[in-house]
């Protein structure tokens, strides 16, 4: 049985070794092929079935919005890149131009007086305030000392 075993397992070890050189030494067939290059016309066609349509919608993207004044065009009429369609009403964006030069000129006059200074007035209102203020806080501060002076008499009692 030994002798068996030895002479099967050889044969298949030699099999073995067979189909491993086979592989081995076996050409492998190129994955590219080489052409040589040539002036020419290159000619590519494309046989397409289908049907064509006109699209009856387009999107409009305007850089502002408002009420419109004036329309230019006539329904059916060509239109051309960079023509004008329709003016829109702008009283309403003058308005909102007038407010803000006005805004901005009374926060120049504001700037021009704050570089100047504050006046007698202003500086009297103020420094009323602070001496309120310190009235304010010298009553609070004895508040809490009466508070802890009357806390400390009850804890020593």
């Amino acid at each position: 049985m030994k002798k068996r075993i030895i002479f099967f397992g050889s044969i298949g070890f030699i099999i073995l070794v067979g189909v491993g050189l086979g592989l081995i030494t076996q050409t492998k067939k190129s994955l590219y092929e080489f052409v040589n290059v040539q002036r020419g016309t290159l000619v590519e066609r494309v046989l397409a079935t289908g049907t064509v349509k006109k699209s009856d919608e387009i999107s409009l993207a305007f850089a502002a919005s408002g009420r419109v004044k004036l329309i230019s065009v006539k329904v059916g009429e060509h239109a051309e890149t960079g023509k004008e369609f329709a003016r829109l009403d702008t009283a309403s964006i003058e308005a909102q131009i007038r407010n803000a030069e006005a805004a901005f000129d009374v926060a120049e006059a504001n700037l021009i007086k704050a570089q100047a200074g504050a006046s007698a007035q202003d500086i009297a209102v103020a420094e009323a305030l602070v001496t309120e203020e310190i009235v304010a806080l010298t009553r609070k501060s004895a508040a809490s000392a009466a508070t802890f002076f009357t806390s400390a008499l009850w804890i020593a009692s």
